[in-house]
């Protein structure tokens, strides 16, 4: 793979048709800056890719709020606090403010990749292509985010009520 990626398992032929659509119209419009409409990208998701993300209520978001508030400086700032799930709006957000192009999915030798181009260091990582390609059940494998092939490992979310949960 010549290109940064998350190398992924598609979990139907269907998925990954319809992530492929829809990964093209979100590189369409990043590249056309003006014309984005999360809008539409929202409508193209089924109800259960959507359900995927975290969409608090407002006591959901003060439970957080609490935790946040009462979880140490030095933990909140490492890789072992554990965080919600990511939002649609902060997905659409990355895909927008993160310093790279996509290039596709591209299917080289049976495997399949989200492939993407940064345009320089540090570019806004690649959390949210895992959202993304999760949201539609797809397994992410692994990634190389130009420092070499990592293998995925799932992060541990936050639960409202329910302490830790893994992704």
């Amino acid at each position: 793979m010549d290109h940064c990626h998350v190398e992924f398992t598609p979990v139907s032929t269907e998925a990954l048709r319809r992530t492929e659509a829809i990964l093209t119209l979100v590189g369409d419009m990043k590249r056309e800056v003006l014309d984005v409409d999360e809008e539409r990208i929202s409508e193209l998701l089924t109800p259960a890719e959507k359900a995927f993300f975290w969409n608090p209520s407002p006591p959901e978001m003060d439970e957080w709020n609490q935790h946040w508030k009462a979880t140490p400086v030095d933990v909140r700032l490492s890789p072992a606090m554990v965080i919600p799930q990511w939002t649609l709006e902060s997905m659409y957000e990355a895909f927008w403010d993160g310093d790279y192009d996509f290039v596709g999915i591209v299917t080289e030798n049976g495997k399949h990749f989200l492939a993407f181009e940064p345009n320089g260091y540090p570019y806004g990582g690649i959390s949210s292509m895992i959202a993304f390609l999760e949201c539609f059940g797809h397994s992410v494998r692994g990634y190389d985010d130009g420092t070499g092939y990592v293998q995925y490992t799932p992060r541990e979310i936050w639960k409202s009520g329910r302490g830790r949960t893994e992704a």
